[in-house]
């Protein structure tokens, strides 16, 4: 099972084939948020590049590969809440906030990598939070935050939206690397299933909602 997970038709090549389709589509299609959609997708793209089984980084240092995982992370939050706040329609403080939120989870699981954890606890730990912080952001914050800017309904639909699919995806996560602390190699099988929804699925879903979440 490891071997199907770290082979180059897992990531990069899914990744690869499913943003170059959206992007063909994103091409014909119309909308002020093109660019920025084109430009999540090659972000992906590059991801899946830089630490998919093509790396070309496979000489690095350990801590430069590990930079180069963490920024990437980071950087797969930050579009979730970019679009989110973009979507919500506060274009003066959407990539600020955007930015501070991204940094909660990791400010939280920053104490185990002090305590100088496992890897996959640490990854877990970070999963955890960030389905903890992202209930929260569904339940409690957004609905604040839109109220207060009297967001139409699109909007506060596409956000909920938007929100479910990181609580899917980071507790799949999670739950695959339960399996794995545990010995049980279907975690790896199971893992396929968030990464494709990161590399491949959340870009044109996020595409998708914005567009029905556009003022008209």
């Amino acid at each position: 099972m490891p071997s199907l997970y770290e082979s180059a038709w897992h990531i990069p090549a899914t990744p690869w084939l499913a943003n170059a389709a959206f992007l063909l589509i994103l091409g014909m299609s119309r909308g002020p948020r093109r660019g920025l959609f084109a430009l999540l997708a090659i972000a992906i793209a590059l991801d899946a590049w830089l630490n998919g089984a093509l790396t070309p980084l496979g000489r690095a240092s350990p801590s430069v590969r590990t930079a180069v995982s963490l920024f990437f992370v980071l950087a797969g939050d930050f579009r979730y809440f970019a679009v989110s706040d973009l979507v919500a329609g506060d274009k003066g403080r959407s990539l600020a906030r955007a930015l501070g939120l991204t940094f909660v989870v990791p400010v939280v699981a920053l104490p185990l990598r002090l305590l100088d954890a496992p890897e996959r606890v640490l990854w877990l730990a970070y999963e955890g939070a960030f389905v903890v912080f992202a209930l929260v952001l569904r339940a409690v914050l957004w609905p604040r935050w839109l109220g207060a800017r009297s967001a139409p309904p699109e909007a506060v639909r596409a956000v909920r939206a938007l929100t479910t699919f990181q609580i899917v995806q980071y507790g799949l996560w999670a739950l695959a690397d339960v399996l794995l602390l545990a010995d049980l190699g279907v975690g790896w099988l199971l893992r396929l299933v968030p990464n494709t929804l990161y590399y491949a699925v959340f870009v044109p879903f996020a595409w998708w909602w914005t567009a029905e979440a556009r003022p008209r």
